[in-house]
């Protein structure tokens, strides 16, 4: 009990309202037992193998047509189907890509919520951040559902395309890391530099979205 008390205080009590509305959000809309199969889906899932020789070889495409140069970047799908593999270990088949889906939505949210956090202590005095703590902390639970409850993003993960989804996952985490990397360059920062670019590359499948990543 004691332990409990401990976790659930004030200071905590907004990432844990955060979990609880997430929590509630993918109970409600998990495909619970169908393939979720729609828009421009990769799927990986059903062939792992063939997606890694796609990914690796990547500039000539033998499933347009009879072939073709691809103006999509299915190297980029590289640590999308890692990502898959590993869940294939571990989940059914039909549920692998909706568990990936809502994984970007709750990554995209935690993201947004430490991105304000950094963000607030950044630009506020010292005297402040320990005067409003815990106000410091419901700022960033509220921009954090605001992130995933907007109608742009409910637009996005009603009809998801991956290259997207990931967007929306590593956008608060690169100006995250971006921010701890200018403030302090030590090995941690370069190395989650360096993880969090490499699984944001996702988003790279799109020119477009890749112009914006860059």
């Amino acid at each position: 009990m004691w332990i409990f008390k401990k976790t659930v205080n004030a200071k905590n009590l907004p990432l844990l309202l955060f979990h609880a509305i997430f929590s509630y959000i993918a109970f409600v809309n998990f495909p619970a037992g169908k393939f979720f199969i729609g828009w421009d889906a990769l799927s990986p899932e059903f062939n792992l193998s063939l997606n890694f020789q796609r990914s690796i070889f990547a500039s000539w495409q033998e499933n347009y047509g009879l072939g073709a140069l691809t103006g999509h970047g299915f190297a980029t799908q590289l640590p999308h189907t890692m990502i898959i593999s590993l869940l294939s270990f571990l989940l059914p088949l039909w549920s692998i890509r909706p568990v990936f889906i809502f994984l970007c939505l709750y990554l995209g949210g935690l993201g947004m919520y430490f991105f304000t956090r950094l963000l607030l202590y950044k630009i506020t005095f010292e005297e402040y951040q320990r005067k409003f703590l815990i106000t410091t902390e419901y700022i960033c639970l509220l921009t954090a559902l605001l992130y995933i409850t907007s109608l742009a993003t409910v637009q996005m993960f009603y009809l998801p395309l991956e290259a997207f989804i990931v967007h929306f996952t590593a956008l608060p985490w690169l100006f995250w890391i971006i921010i701890r990397l200018v403030g302090k360059t030590n090995k941690i920062n370069i190395v989650l530099f360096f993880v969090i670019n490499f699984f944001s590359s996702i988003q790279g499948f799109i020119p477009s979205l890749f112009v914006v990543y860059v």
